[in-house]
């Protein structure tokens, strides 16, 4: 399936019969052969493929950072598209410098990311923070962990620019050095183009929404069980780009309950997502011990909007550091929670094996431990879990010895 497709690609007008379904990344890089915008994750995850999309709004101009290696390139019509090729002049613009100024370019691979996303927020806002400024680059990612650097650009950017609030955003831009002058035209360049759009095109347009993961694509998980006979695992399919389950959206909810009884840990149910050649999602699980399976069609009784994708993606890099947080902290107090039972039934279970000495020094460990849980200190569990675990590693061995002692006097009578 192909479509017509007119946008604006920095200066030049692209008129394009292409497949709209189609990521963005992959019509810039290998039609357009702009090699700027970088093709990392393709997930939309860590900002290298930042471009800039301009939309007219009720006469007015208003750009947005976009992931371009999710973003269909049916979504482009009418819009002025941005590549770091597109903010290039005869020499560095005004944040190119302050970046280079700053050092704050390593291997240079993540900086166009940076830039656009950077020059994205100099357009939208009318007071500039570094607060703003460093929330602005929540999506990108530095590999080469340069944040300090970029930091001080960014601090370097904010002291030595001043938005006039009288003058037009883009005219004011443009003569700080920070957008080409070619931007001057583009408003009026695109009402052209969407008055063109309307006298030649009757027919209603929909748009193009994909994930971003190819098609095809299968993706698998081991788990086990936290209970001994344990013989059913509830699979909980979200949709979503936030951490927690509760901030994501619901698909779909099945039990596999073909799990034979056996010790806790030892199970091993094998979870497979995948994608058909019509993008639906499939869910299987798999003992992996028995081969027995059960499998799920997620069937959606909705979809998405494009403003609703948006508004994901949003949410997730505005909510990024504290979602984080808060997933760390839910498991770290699942893990310790499943340590806490196994050795708090193991201990008595097999005191014998323990000295009164490391019995009364476990118990206070597991007590300090149930008191961190219920205080949601995520660094003092971590801490207090590792040392349990060493703790009581030598007893852990000894009752391996004792188990496999058993089993060969078993086994010979």
């Amino acid at each position: 399936m192909t479509k017509e497709i007119k946008f604006i690609l920095n200066d030049e007008r692209i008129n394009i019969d292409v497949n709209p379904n189609s990521t963005l990344l992959d019509f810039i890089r290998k039609i357009k052969h702009l090699p700027g915008t970088k093709e990392v994750c393709r997930e939309g995850d860590c900002g290298a493929c930042s471009v800039l999309s301009g939309e007219l709004i009720e006469g007015k101009i208003f750009y947005k950072t976009i992931n371009s290696c999710i973003y269909p390139l049916g979504n482009c019509t009418n819009k002025h598209i941005v590549t770091i090729e597109g903010l290039n002049q005869t020499k560095l613009n005004f944040q190119q410098n302050a970046f280079a100024e700053n050092e704050a370019a390593q291997c240079g691979f993540c900086t166009p990311g940076f830039i656009i996303a950077t020059t994205g927020f100099l357009i939208n806002n009318e007071n500039y923070n570094l607060e703003s400024a460093l929330k602005s680059l929540d999506g990108n990612i530095c590999r080469c962990t340069g944040y300090g650097s970029i930091k001080r650009a960014l601090t370097n950017i904010i002291r030595n620019i001043k938005p006039q609030s009288e003058q037009n955003r883009l005219d004011f831009l443009i003569e700080s050095n920070v957008l080409p002058i070619y931007f001057k035209d583009i408003p009026n360049d695109l009402a052209k183009l969407e008055s063109a759009a309307k006298e030649s095109d009757n027919s209603e347009w929909k748009n193009y929404i994909s994930g971003g993961t190819d098609l095809f694509v299968q993706k698998a998980q081991e788990f086990t069980t936290y209970q001994d006979n344990q013989t059913g695992l509830k699979v909980h399919v979200l949709q979503g780009e936030r951490e927690m389950v509760n901030d994501c959206r619901s698909l779909c909810e099945f039990t596999f309950s073909n799990i034979p009884p056996m010790p806790a840990g030892m199970a091993r149910i094998r979870i497979t997502f995948a994608l058909d050649a019509d993008g639906l999602l499939s869910v299987s699980a798999k003992e992996m011990h028995t081969n027995k399976e059960q499998h799920v069609e997620v069937k959606p009784s909705y979809g998405l909007t494009e403003n609703q994708m948006y508004k994901m993606l949003y949410d997730a890099q505005f909510h990024a550091k504290q979602d984080i947080q808060e997933r760390l902290l839910n498991e770290a107090i699942v893990q310790t929670s499943h340590l806490l039972k196994v050795v708090s039934r193991a201990i008595e279970e097999d005191r014998d094996l323990l000295k009164d000495s490391e019995y009364t020094h476990i118990k206070q460990l597991i007590k300090k431990l149930k008191n961190s849980i219920s205080k949601k200190d995520c660094d003092n569990i971590k801490q207090l879990k590792e040392e349990l675990s060493q703790t009581t590693q030598a007893f852990a061995e000894k009752r391996l010895e004792r188990s496999i002692s058993k089993q060969l006097v078993n086994s010979n009578t």
